[in-house]
């Protein structure tokens, strides 16, 4: 590693003479003029231009009569100072905005099929289920016909319910005590 100490400094091929250094400072001088001096001047120009056509009467900007040249300052500065930052600052937001509607459109639009394929499989479902109960059903009822010629039968075997034929004894379900 070279040490700052061990650089070499190449000679300028051009020899330094008098034209030399004062052709560099012509050239200072006309870059300095022209972007520190000349954009100061035409800004004070254009400052002084709206100064006088503010205080001029016949100027469309005149802050004379009944203030209307202000309306049209104030709508300038409301631009420049209010609205134009404003579309800046939330320009972003806007494209957010957008760019979200438009992918949840996307994803819509993607979903959908998948979706109605969903819908139709449990519509489907949903019938053949509905139909299965009402076979089942069907069967029910008819094992239900056949079957009721033995039920007379069926009945001689049925265990007796004891308090339903005390109730039935009783009185109208009152208790009575006797004295």
């Amino acid at each position: 590693m070279r040490h700052f100490a061990d650089w070499k400094i190449d000679p300028v091929t051009i020899p330094v003479t008098q034209e030399n250094k004062l052709a560099s400072i012509k050239t200072h001088r006309q870059q300095t003029f022209r972007y520190i001096w000349l954009p100061v001047l035409i800004l004070t120009f254009l400052l002084a231009l709206l100064l006088i056509a503010i205080l001029i009467p016949a100027s469309p900007i005149y802050l004379g009569n009944d203030g209307h040249g202000l309306s049209i300052i104030a709508d300038l500065f409301l631009t420049c100072f209010g609205l134009l930052p404003m579309l800046l600052c939330c320009g972003i937001v806007y494209v957010g905005l957008f760019a979200g509607v438009f992918g949840m459109s996307l994803a819509q639009r993607k979903s959908a099929q998948g979706l109605r394929r969903t819908q139709a499989f449990s519509r489907t479902m949903a019938d053949k289920t509905a139909d299965y109960a009402d076979k089942a059903s069907q069967q029910s009822i008819k094992m239900n016909a056949r079957f009721a010629i033995f039920e007379p039968i069926l009945r001689i075997f049925a265990p007796v319910d004891t308090e339903s034929s005390q109730d039935d004894n009783d009185s109208g379900g009152k208790d009575v005590t006797l004295e």
